[in-house]
């Protein structure tokens, strides 16, 4: 991740630029081009650009009074059920935690998803059914990977693309969590073997413990450095990725359970868990949920600033 924003508004979100490479991150120049996804066009997401959008399309007025906008992707292309039944309850956590949830479509060009995905201060990548492609970090398929679901991924990448040269929040839930490190350059553990059940699902509220490394962003936003959590999953992070840095384990057996970036200057964080699901009855789900929507208005008075008419 780069450290601190641009002053120059006009830099070019070519899908892989040699500004994503962030916190001093590896070179993604390939990640989406060679499994064939969209590219970005050049040119979508300047500071010039969105400037001149939002005082045409939108008045500068109403964009400085609304609340922080959280771009959420659908979480999946091939299941339109699943991903309805899904997106309502982070849609809500975000609601009630004073932000505008902005659901991104994955059935759009890249340009038109742009248009939508430059309006938003942060990002919120829900889990899925599907799994990441494992050739994206080099990997043979394990026979118990799922299928991945290239348009959300291609989404994701947009999301993320414009979240690191933007400095957005990023809030990462289960998949988003595994799709970030993998845009990072980092690996997945495809199955998890463990005497602890990962993929105890909804019928067990706290499935177990999470240990969070003291004086990390997780321990002060949950104000724990020991949570009990629920758990929906069969995979987890491996190898970490560029500019991020492990803050939770599941005790019992090591399994990642929390990411987060190593620049101070920008919100990125990433949960193994699922804490939409928890949130009514949960001190620590609320809390992160309200620490992306205050990054977000952080951002989004950033902007206010930047785009207010001379």
């Amino acid at each position: 991740m780069a450290e601190g924003i641009s002053s120059e508004y006009d830099t070019r979100i070519s899908l892989r630029s040699t500004s994503d490479r962030g916190d001093g991150g590896g070179d993604r120049s390939s990640f989406g081009q060679r499994h064939g996804d969209s590219t970005l066009p050049r040119g979508e997401d300047t500071r010039r650009d969105r400037a001149s959008r939002l005082t045409g399309e939108v008045c500068v007025d109403e964009f400085t009074s609304m609340k922080p906008r959280i771009a959420i992707p659908l979480p999946h292309s091939g299941d339109p059920d699943y991903a309805e039944r899904a997106i309502p309850q982070y849609e809500r956590a975000i609601e009630l935690s004073g932000g505008e949830p902005v659901r991104i479509p994955l059935d759009r060009p890249p340009a038109e998803v742009m248009k939508l995905i430059e309006r938003c201060d942060a990002v919120l990548l829900p889990g899925s059914k599907a799994d990441v492609d494992p050739a994206k970090f080099g990997a043979e398929k394990h026979p118990k990977t799922e299928s991945a679901d290239p348009k959300r991924d291609t989404v994701d990448e947009l999301l993320l693309q414009d979240a690191y040269n933007m400095r957005k929040p990023v809030l990462g839930i289960c998949y988003g969590l595994q799709i970030l490190n993998v845009y990072r350059s980092g690996t997945l553990l495809q199955h998890i073997e463990s005497a602890v059940n990962h993929e105890v699902g909804r019928k067990v509220p706290m499935a177990h413990q999470v240990e969070i490394e003291p004086g990390s962003r997780l321990a002060e936003i949950v104000r724990s450095e020991a949570i009990p959590a629920n758990s929906s999953h069969h995979q987890s992070a491996e190898l970490v990725g560029d500019g991020l840095r492990v803050v939770a384990r599941c005790p019992e057996d090591g399994i990642v359970e929390g990411l987060e970036g190593t620049s101070p200057d920008h919100f990125v964080l990433a949960v193994q868990w699922h804490p939409e699901r928890s949130f009514d009855e949960d001190k620590p789900s609320q809390a992160i949920f309200s620490a992306l929507v205050e990054a977000a208005k952080a951002k989004h008075g950033e902007l206010e600033g930047e785009f207010e008419p001379a």
